[in-house]
């Protein structure tokens, strides 16, 4: 059990810093786009609650955090 452990926090010490370029979405991508219009609705309508569904795997809630500031 504790070799899996360091394994990984191994993992996550050599990847954290890289962590954002490896799953940085492309401004083109569909999903960036999605994600884009998803702030606008939410900004406009004032909606103050959101439910991340498993689909999204939370990649929703940087929109709503910055839909909502």
């Amino acid at each position: 059990m504790v070799n899996e452990v360091n394994k990984q926090r191994e993992y996550y010490q050599q990847t954290a810093q890289s962590y954002d370029n490896m799953f940085m979405v492309d401004p083109n991508d569909e999903h960036f786009i999605a994600s884009a219009i998803l702030s606008g609705l939410l900004s406009h309508y004032g909606i103050s609650t959101l439910l991340d569904c498993w689909l999204w795997y939370g990649a929703i809630a940087p929109v709503f955090e910055r839909a909502t500031s």
